[in-house]
């Protein structure tokens, strides 16, 4: 009897003992059950984040899309912009052919006006020679006057002389009223092609004057563009960031 007491006593021990261990991994047991509870309200905590940080990823995607948007629109006005000036710089082409072309025609009315000029100043230097020499003749016949008696035959023949003298300045006098009606002409034809080609010459500067503006617009564009490019840089690197805060985030998750 004493040995079963003995041994109820020491049951007894190592039961109390089973005991204290038992209540020491209970203690345990509700810490854990303590820091999981924390780590759930952090856990769901970070999921509130995330879902705001996707909310703020499709906000930022759709922002994008719409600049996009904006961008092709400007590529394609762009496009037109770069045609316009494409068909200017052909028409101002064919503009310069026909002012070359009105500038060859002018050279050669020049030349032809230099030539008729030229033609004048023989026809003077052969007038004023016959005047000379009609001077002289008269000359002539005033000496000649003085001995009428045997002269008068003499006179008769310079008298028919100084008729034919008088038909070749006569001659020469219509010859010169033909060569000013034609460089009349050559000048009313020159006046012509100057106010062709003063008309040209404003069409070029009105020419040049919408190259100038379609050129500043072009300029514009580009800087609308590149501020464009600007903020799709910024909204890039915006959205890297948030990729990059989710995937941190996730990390320390599933740690």
């Amino acid at each position: 009897m004493p040995s079963k007491i003995s041994v109820l006593g020491n049951f007894t021990t190592v039961m109390s003992s089973n005991i204290s261990v038992l209540c020491n991994l209970i203690t345990v047991m509700s810490s854990n059950i303590s820091v999981l509870g924390n780590l759930t309200t952090v856990m769901s905590s970070n999921i509130s984040i995330l879902g705001k940080l996707i909310n703020v990823i499709s906000s930022n995607i759709s922002v994008l899309g719409n600049l996009i948007t904006v961008m092709s629109s400007n590529i394609s006005i762009l496009g037109n912009l770069i045609n316009v000036i494409s068909s200017n710089i052909s028409a101002l082409g064919d503009l310069v052919t026909v002012m070359s072309s009105n500038i060859s025609v002018l050279g050669k009315l020049i030349n032809v006006i230099s030539s008729n000029i030229s033609a004048l100043g023989n026809l003077v230097t052969v007038m004023s020679s016959n005047i000379s020499i009609l001077g002289k003749l008269i000359n002539v016949i005033s000496s000649n006057i003085s001995g009428l008696g045997n002269l008068v035959t003499v006179m008769s023949s310079n008298i028919s002389v100084l008729g034919k003298l008088i038909n070749v300045i006569s001659s020469n006098i219509s010859v010169l009223g033909n060569l000013i009606t034609v460089m009349s002409s050559n000048i009313s034809v020159l006046g012509n092609l100057i106010t062709v080609m003063s008309s040209n010459i404003s069409a070029l500067g009105n020419l040049i004057t919408v190259m100038s503006s379609n050129i500043s617009a072009l300029g514009n564009l580009v800087t609308v563009m590149s501020s464009n490019i600007s903020v799709l840089g910024n909204l890039v690197t915006v959205m890297s960031n948030g990729v990059s805060d989710v995937c941190n985030r996730i990390t320390a998750m599933s740690q």
